[in-house]
C-alpha cells in the first residue's frame, strides 16, 4: 500500500503505542477503512498525516524535467505534490508544504532558499549537476529515501543565512544570503578595487584586491575556497572574510562569529554586489552593504550515511588519500 497518508489510532484495545495504518487513494481501502473506524469506539480520533513538497529546479538545463517526468509517479506515492516550478518563478513562500525537493546541482540549491525566502523547509537535494556539494543525493536514491521519510521525525540539519542590505541614498535593498555576498569593481573582476572593512561599526582596514567575498560555513565550500578560503563546517555559526588576489601577503582570509555586522563599501570607484552569484546591485563610494545573520535559517535534511567529511571525502577525492598501515 501506499505511504502517502497515515491514519494513527492510539488506545491499549488496539495495541500498545498505538496502530499505524497505511491508507492509499483507492476507493476499496477507504471503504475498509470507514468501517473501521465506525466500528472504534468513542475515545478513538484518527489523526491524518500528510506530506507535502515543493519541487524545484533549473528546467532549462538538460535532464532536470525529464528526470522528475520520470519519478514523478513513484514520488507521489510518497508525498503530495503542493507545487512544482522549474522556472524560479513561483514564490515559494507562499506555497504550503512540509518539505522541498529540488533536482539539480549547487546552484539550484541556492535557488531554492531565495524561492522559499523568509519560509524555509527542510530541502531534499537531488545533484543533477557536477560536483555537488550541496546537493546530497542522486536520483537513483531519490524513492530510498522517500519511504523513510516521516512527517512527525524530519531531521534537519540548519545552516546560518545571512541578511544584506545596501544602502543607496535613502533606500534600502534587502536580500537572503546561503552563499557568499561578494563586493568588486565596477568594470569586472579583473580589475583591482579598494574595499573598507568595518565589523560592529570599527574600521578593520582597507583590502586592495580585485573582490572581497564574506562567506557562509555553507558557502565555503564555493567562491571563498576557490579563493584561497578554509572549509567551514556548515553547521557553526561563523562567517569566512576572503579577499580575492590581495595586493598584501599580510591580508588573509579571516574566521569570524555570525553574530557581528560587517560593512563593505568601495573607495574612490563604483563597484558590484554579487550575492548567491547573481549580480543585485551597481554600487558607489557613498553607498554601504551591511551584512549580519538573518532571522531564518536554510535546512537540509540530515540523511543516513551523508555526513560531514563523508561529502568532504567524496567530493573532494579524499578517499583516493587514505592510507591505511599494513598488517
Amino acid at each position: 500500500m501506499d505511504q502517502k497518508t497515515c491514519l494513527i489510532f492510539f488506545g491499549e484495545s488496539l495495541r500498545p503505542g498505538g496502530l499505524v495504518i497505511y491508507e492509499t487513494t483507492s476507493t476499496l481501502y477507504k471503504q475498509r477503512f470507514a468501517s473501521i473506524l465506525l466500528s472504534l469506539p468513542v475515545p478513538y480520533f484518527p489523526t491524518i498525516l500528510t506530506m507535502k513538497a515543493i519541487i524545484m529546479g533549473a528546467g532549462d538545463r538538460s535532464g532536470v524535467r525529464e528526470a522528475f517526468n520520470e519519478l514523478r509517479l513513484e514520488i507521489e506515492k510518497y508525498v503530495e505534490i503542493a507545487a512544482a516550478d522549474f522556472q524560479w518563478s513561483r514564490d515559494m513562500s507562499q506555497v504550503d508544504s512540509d518539505i522541498a525537493i529540488v533536482f539539480g546541482g549547487d546552484g539550484s540549491v541556492l535557488r531554492s532558499a531565495h524561492a522559499m525566502k523568509e519560509k524555509q523547509r527542510p530541502v531534499l537535494a537531488v545533484n543533477l549537476g557536477t560536483l555537488g556539494f550541496l546537493a546530497n543525493i542522486q536520483t537513483e536514491n531519490l524513492l530510498q529515501v522517500l519511504k523513510t521519510l516521516r512527517l512527525d521525525n524530519l531531521k534537519t540539519i540548519n545552516h546560518l543565512m545571512l541578511e544584506c542590505q545596501i544602502y543607496q541614498g535613502t533606500e534600502v535593498d534587502t536580500r537572503l544570503c546561503l552563499n557568499e555576498v561578494v563586493v568588486f569593481h565596477e568594470q569586472g573582476g579583473f580589475h583591482i578595487v579598494n574595499i573598507s572593512l568595518a565589523v560592529d561599526r570599527l574600521p578593520v582596514t582597507t583590502f586592495r584586491c580585485d573582490g572581497l567575498i564574506l562567506s557562509t560555513p555553507f558557502g565555503s565550500t564555493g567562491h571563498s575556497l576557490s579563493a584561497g578560503g578554509p572549509i567551514i563546517r556548515k553547521d557553526l555559526d561563523a562567517v569566512v572574510i576572503t579577499p580575492i588576489s590581495p595586493h598584501s601577503l599580510s591580508q588573509r582570509p579571516v574566521v569570524d562569529s555570525a553574530d557581528r555586522i560587517y560593512e563593505m563599501s568601495t573607495v574612490g570607484c563604483g563597484g558590484k554586489v554579487l550575492i548567491d552569484g547573481t549580480n543585485v546591485a551597481t554600487i558607489t563610494s557613498s553607498d554601504r552593504v551591511v551584512i549580519c545573520r538573518a532571522g531564518v535559517s536554510f535546512q537540509m535534511l540530515d540523511l543516513p550515511g551523508h555526513g560531514y567529511y563523508a561529502s568532504l571525502r567524496d567530493k573532494l577525492g579524499w578517499s583516493s588519500k587514505i592510507i591505511e598501515e599494513e598488517s
